[in-house]
C-alpha cells in the first residue's frame, strides 16, 4: 500500500512539475528587437487555458490587425499568472496566431521600431475564440443523447433477437 501511495505521488511530480511556473522560465524571454510573423503589443481583455482576448494597441509586425484579436497558446497554458488581464505585453506569435509563454513580454523588455501601425476596422482576428461554456454544454449534451440512443437501439436490437431465438426453440 505505501509502495502504490509512493508511486503515486512520483507521477503526480513527474505530471506537474513541467507545467509549473519554474518550467515557463527555461525559454529565452523577448528582449530587444522581436522577430516573429506577426508581433503586436495589446493589453489582454481575457485569458485563460490555451486562449487569449487581447485589445490591440499597435501592430509592430505581420498583417493588418483588427482592433481586438485572439491568440492560442502553442504550448502550454497563457491564463493564471502569466497574461493577467489589464496589462499591456507585446505577442510574438507565428502566422496561425500560436504564441507562448516565451514570446511574450512586458513592453518595457522589448524596443519598439521605428514603424508601427494602428489596428484597423477590418484586420486579422487572430485565432478562433474558445467555445463559449454554453456551446460546450449543447455539443456536450447532444454527444450525450447520442451515446444513450446507440445503448437504447443496441438494447432493443439484443431483446428482439432474444425473442426469435426463443421462439424457434
Amino acid at each position: 500500500m505505501r509502495r502504490a501511495a509512493l508511486m503515486v505521488v512520483a507521477v503526480a511530480v513527474v505530471v506537474l512539475l513541467p507545467a509549473s511556473p519554474a518550467a515557463a522560465d527555461t525559454c529565452t524571454a523577448l528582449e530587444g528587437t522581436v522577430d516573429a510573423p506577426v508581433v503586436l503589443v495589446g493589453t489582454v481583455e481575457a485569458a485563460w487555458s490555451e486562449h487569449a482576448r487581447l485589445a490591440v494597441d499597435e501592430v509592430w509586425a505581420g498583417p493588418d490587425l483588427a482592433p481586438v484579436v485572439w491568440v492560442e497558446a502553442a504550448e502550454g497554458d497563457l491564463g493564471g499568472d502569466y497574461l493577467v488581464p489589464g496589462e499591456r505585453y507585446v505577442v510574438a506569435a507565428d502566422e496561425g496566431f500560436r504564441t507562448d509563454l516565451c514570446g511574450v513580454a512586458a513592453v518595457s523588455d522589448v524596443n519598439r521600431p521605428a514603424e508601427v501601425r494602428e489596428p484597423v476596422a477590418d484586420g486579422a482576428t487572430g485565432t478562433d475564440a474558445p467555445r463559449s461554456a454554453a456551446e460546450t454544454l449543447a455539443w456536450s449534451a447532444g454527444a450525450a443523447g447520442l451515446v444513450a440512443a446507440a445503448g437504447a437501439l443496441v438494447l432493443l436490437v439484443r431483446r428482439r433477437r432474444g425473442r426469435v431465438v426463443a421462439g424457434r426453440r
